[in-house]
């Protein structure tokens, strides 16, 4: 006849067995091995706890409830199956008595990150946003690659209107590993949101190794590497960047970037003219045509020139420019025959770093006494740069000194020039400065090589 002690490993094997046939997927074996238990032992804690879990899948909800509640009651020290009765409670939304299961959990294993980020949800489906914020804290607070906390925690920031702290939350969880089928272009761009450039670099490297010469990964990881910088971006790059960003474009920047382009390009225009519909313009760069509201006003003639057919549909769209064209802008600028009373580039020059070869072209398109209204992104620390800089976010910045010199090798003379806020990014605002010159050289000075 066995001994207590082997009947008792008996039972444990036996168990450990079902709950492997639970896990494996096949849970009728499972529940049989659990009964059998309690038929001969009423009050096993174990049993009784994994068939309630059995009977709950299998949607006998009350009476699964039922058992894992006993299985508690006989074993109040296990703080998993605290955390499962909470979610169970979760799962039939009791949420207040989920909340305290959490809560007694909480006592026992107060490290568990879990059981931080089942409280939080709890919390928050209960209204409390507050309360779950510091749950799903807490549990990155202890393992701060704890992907649901902080996939939870990005939810409730874009709830709130936070974009920055919602994008810094789901960034954080999206570059988790494993990479594998992850967007590579994601995974970049929130590296690079996040601070962390070498891994950008690292992944726009790898998209190389497996697509070699690919304009996107080339560009940008020339800008997080800033290792064989070019002197502009591509027509490839540019082509294929804004074709992607076309659907969505203007909700990004006007929405979740605060951008103030074309209302710093509408004030340096009330500061040349009235509104007037006498001037020749020609608006480079020109997008989805954001720009087109605050020059229309003042066009006899609105010329819109871009390189991305998406952008141009969206401008088309919004029936303000007499013609768009589909160029690179300094090829168009070369070729055209028209001259114009003002050119206006708005977030254009952030493309190019060497801006010799786009101002020669203005210049030639540009009557004399014409104006040249554009923005521009600011180099930080000027004497550190040779004039401009292609930055991690993938844009030229260029020194007001630089700017002022090649616009002066090409016959314009300042008329206006004020730092601003161009846009947020990563929490950060981003300097520029809004620029109105005039053509007064008559004669056209050839860019140098």
């Amino acid at each position: 006849m066995p001994s207590i002690k082997q009947h008792i490993q008996t039972v444990s094997l036996a168990l450990e067995q079902a709950i492997d046939f639970h896990a494996g997927g096949d849970p009728q074996r499972a529940q049989e091995i659990y009964r059998t238990v309690l038929a001969d032992d009423p009050s096993n804690a174990v049993a009784l706890h994994y068939l309630g879990i059995y009977l709950f899948q299998a949607g006998d909800h009350e009476k699964g409830l039922a058992h894992i509640r006993l299985s508690c009651e006989l074993e109040p020290e296990n703080s998993g199956w605290q955390n499962d009765l909470g979610n169970v409670l979760f799962a039939l939304e009791r949420f207040e008595l989920a909340m305290e299961s959490y809560q007694g959990a909480l006592q026992l294993s107060p490290r568990d990150p879990d059981i931080w980020n089942n409280l939080g949800s709890a919390h928050l489906k209960l209204g409390d946003q507050d309360t779950a914020i510091i749950a799903f804290r807490q549990a990155i607070e202890i393992a701060p690659e704890f992907s649901p906390a902080l996939e939870n925690l990005g939810a409730v920031y874009e709830a709130r209107g936070n974009k920055f702290e919602s994008s810094v939350y789901q960034c954080r969880a999206f570059v988790l590993p494993t990479h594998e089928g992850k967007s590579k272009q994601m995974l970049g761009i929130c590296f690079y949101f996040l601070g962390r450039l070498q891994e950008a670099a690292e992944i726009y490297q790898s998209w190389l190794e497996d697509e070699p010469n690919h304009p996107i990964a080339t560009h940008m990881y020339a800008a997080c590497s800033q290792s064989d910088v070019p002197k502009r971006a591509s027509n490839e790059y540019l082509e294929e960047h804004f074709d992607h960003l076309a659907k969505n474009f203007d909700v990004n920047l006007l929405q979740n970037l605060d951008y103030g382009g074309p209302l710093l390009i509408s004030q340096a225009m009330a500061e040349i003219t009235k509104p007037a519909r006498q001037y020749n313009i020609l608006d480079i760069g020109c997008g989805t045509g954001l720009c087109a509201p605050h020059l229309a006003p003042y066009a006899w003639y609105l010329i819109g020139v871009d390189l991305s057919a998406k952008m141009l549909e969206r401008a088309a769209a919004l029936h303000l420019y007499d013609v768009l064209e589909k160029q690179e802008i300094t090829h168009y600028l070369a070729v055209c025959p028209d001259t114009f009373d003002i050119v206006a580039a708005c977030d254009t020059l952030i493309y190019f770093g060497d801006l010799n070869q786009l101002f020669d072209g203005v210049a030639r398109v540009l009557k004399p006494g014409g104006y040249f209204v554009f923005t521009t992104e600011s180099i930080i620390r000027p004497e550190e740069s040779t004039g401009y800089q292609l930055h991690a976010s993938g844009r030229y910045r260029h020194a007001e000194t630089y700017v002022d010199r090649i616009l002066r090798k090409f016959g314009f003379e300042l008329r206006f020039s004020r730092l601003a806020k161009i846009r947020d990014e990563a929490g950060t605002p981003i300097t520029g400065t809004v620029v109105t010159v005039q053509k007064i050289q008559p004669p056209h000075v050839q860019a140098s090589a």
